[in-house]
């Protein structure tokens, strides 16, 4: 074998030397640079394709803690109480249902309603909750009996959504109607004017001081009214479409609202002026603030979630995606991950710093998940999906080997 001959170093060769170990290491640089590159300051929430697959291996393993809570049709609202001791569903077979939590054992059958029961929520204290009916009527009742504690609090149609003051002491009802009204939650009897918007009021909540009252409606606007006598505050804040989900910031001082119109907006609430509008691909059909108040989550109808930073209105994190329109999203209480669910049937939970997938998908269920919320006492929350049943599910950090 003969030896290879040195080749001489001349100042022409150098030049082709150093072209061609540049294209060598330029081939590296792309994805080094782009994993280290920080996200752009965009107001608008990507769109990615089957993300599940690109993500880590999952971190939490999440299951069911008992078999479902069962109704004879659809369930429209699951609930905690505020002592995570108990959990109240609705359903579209006219009737509510309190469980215990821990065991999911049913404690109440309540089927006084004449039509599907779209909505429930407990009272601060947990001895009473309120459901909403397509009956045209919102009930009070005692979490401890199952009875009435007022008469039927009426509207001129389906009542969507029902909610008490952080006092315990007002509930706000919204309705087809294009009315929300509010009522006095021991006597039932209605304090001040319905609350008119030009067309079906989909949502209300209170303000965290229980002050000011906030009605949401398919003419494209939210309200503000105060809570005492129902008079109107200020001007409307307003989107192109109907709005599909509204609510106060943890401390009070900011307004998210979700629109059909492909966008999300925060606002201040001192002067109602938009702070920053999040923008998606298509129609926007959740919003949440996290616990802390420092993220936004926001999904559409594409199957597509984001995270938010609220206090500059940038996207952090990954988008998050499900095979169809995310119908249900909330945040853990300690704001750590969060939970979606989607007309796909499926839930996902992700991490709220990355965006990346924590557990799921869930497949539990087999029809739309249309509700979730958490246990405000501890990391287990519950699902209601159309396929009749809720479901209460633990979740705890995945072992190494698994």
């Amino acid at each position: 074998m003969k030896p290879i001959k040195p080749q001489t170093k001349n100042a022409a060769s150098w030049p082709v030397i150093v072209i061609q170990t540049l294209a060598v290491i330029l081939t590296f640089i792309p994805p080094v640079m782009q994993s280290a590159a920080p996200s752009p300051a965009d107001t608008t929430a990507p769109h990615h394709d089957n993300i599940a697959t690109q993500l880590p291996k999952p971190t939490l393993e999440v299951q069911p803690i008992f078999p479902p809570l069962k109704h004879h049709a659809g369930v429209t609202c699951a609930r905690f109480s505020p002592d995570g001791r108990r959990v109240v569903t609705a359903s579209l077979d006219n009737g509510a249902r309190v469980w215990e939590a821990s065991t999911g054992k049913l404690l109440c059958d309540l089927s006084e309603h004449d039509g599907a029961v779209l909505h429930v929520e407990f009272s601060s204290d947990g001895r009473k909750f309120v459901t909403a009916s397509a009956d045209d009527t919102a009930r009070v009742w005692s979490t401890e009996s199952g009875d009435w504690l007022t008469g039927p609090l009426e509207h001129r149609g389906d009542v969507l959504s029902a909610r008490f003051s952080p006092d315990g002491r007002r509930v706000v009802t919204t309705s087809e109607d294009k009315t929300a009204r509010l009522w006095d939650a021991t006597t039932g009897d209605p304090v001040g004017e319905p609350l008119l918007h030009g067309d079906k009021v989909f949502w209300a909540t209170f303000a965290p001081d229980g002050k000011t009252v906030l009605t949401a409606s398919a003419d494209g606007s939210v309200q503000l009214w105060n809570a005492d006598n129902g008079t109107i505050l200020g001007a409307p804040l307003n989107h192109d479409a109907a709005v599909t989900a509204a609510e106060f910031s943890p401390d009070g001082r900011r307004i998210l609202t979700a629109s059909r119109d492909q966008r999300a907006r925060i606002w201040n609430v001192s002067d109602q002026k938009v702070l920053f509008e999040l923008r998606h691909a298509t129609n926007v059909s959740c919003a949440c603030f996290s616990p802390d108040g420092r993220r936004v989550a926001t999904a559409d109808e594409n199957g597509t979630a984001g995270l938010w930073d609220a206090a500059r209105g940038i996207a952090t994190g990954s988008p998050m995606s499900h095979d169809s329109t995310i119908t249900a999203m909330e945040f853990s209480p300690a704001g750590e991950w969060l939970a979606t669910g989607s007309k796909d049937g499926t839930l996902r939970l992700w991490s709220t710093t990355t965006g990346t997938l924590e557990a799921g998908p869930l497949t539990n269920h087999n029809d739309s998940v249309v509700w979730i919320s958490s246990n405000p006492k501890r990391g287990d929350f519950v699902s209601a999906s159309h396929d009749g049943t809720a479901i209460i599910w633990s979740n705890k950090p995945r072992s190494p080997d698994r």
